[in-house]
């Protein structure tokens, strides 16, 4: 039941639509849809693993986009846009084909792989929530992604391409590590919460690395896991009072406390 005010047709209840394919693989064919019809900016939508994958055959907004299980999207040239709440899971692909996908919403990237094919694809994260990884596994994101959000969680991830981490919200955050970052990373923290990076397992950095400590909570790296790798230049900025610490909580005591010996010696 909804209320419809007036003329206005935008106000309606979103419906849940689920990809079938029984036609062909076009988007827009209604017929492709359970129920019949063509997903608009209010619905949410499901991919699951089909023989005949969608392929979007123009700019799409959806309230939620849920890539099942081995299911596959090909944006043929256009963007995708979702404004509340996204998940691809293991085994999922998305065919970035130099178009972006837009996640102004909570985003679960619990697996899959996010092809670029050609420059320019782009994924566009701001919301609340933003997870990378579960504990059975993570993407593999090979477009350049640029992440703005309030918690911020990732695991069992590889980044392949140009990475722009900010942190913009109160509440804690573990990053619980085995990540790899293949190209020029940037983290950047301008809230009064900390967020930790490999809390329990190494993280590999391939490429440069630019941390931006920016409000009063802390940026934590290499925190437990043993033998994080930085094979390229790290720059660090603290313009805020968390500041950039490396090692566990108790390796910065000790090494504070030091520190003040040698100072008074």
């Amino acid at each position: 039941m909804y209320w419809n005010l007036g003329m206005n047709s935008d106000a309606k209840a979103g419906i849940s639509y689920s990809w079938n394919g029984s036609s062909d693989s076009l988007w827009t064919n209604a017929s492709n849809w359970t129920p019949s019809g063509v997903p608009s900016s209010a619905d949410d939508i499901t991919i699951p693993s089909t023989p005949r994958i969608p392929i979007v055959n123009d700019h799409v907004t959806l309230n939620g986009l849920n890539l099942s299980t081995n299911a596959q999207i090909d944006f043929n040239g256009f963007d995708v846009t979702v404004t509340n709440s996204f998940t691809s899971n293991a085994g999922s692909v998305i065919q970035l084909r130099g178009r972006k996908l837009t996640i102004n919403g909570i985003a679960n990237f619990f697996g899959g792989t996010f092809n670029e094919n050609v420059s320019g694809s782009e994924i566009i994260v701001s919301g609340d929530n933003t997870v990378f990884g579960n504990g059975s596994g993570g993407p593999t994101l090979n477009s350049k992604l640029t992440v703005n959000t309030g918690r911020l969680s990732i695991r069992n991830s590889t980044f392949n391409g140009v990475v722009d981490f900010t942190k913009n919200n109160i509440g804690n955050d573990a990053c619980p590590g085995n990540n790899t970052f293949n190209a020029a990373t940037s983290i950047t923290n301008t809230s009064s919460s900390y967020i930790i990076f490999s809390n329990s397992t190494r993280d590999v950095y391939q490429a440069p690395l630019e941390i931006n400590a920016q409000g009063n909570g802390a940026i934590y790296m290499s925190y437990n896991g043993v033998n994080t790798s930085f094979n390229d230049d790290v720059l660090v900025n603290c313009s805020g009072t968390g500041g950039v610490r490396f090692g566990a909580s108790q390796v910065q005591q000790q090494l504070q406390a030091e520190k003040q010996l040698s100072q008074e010696a």
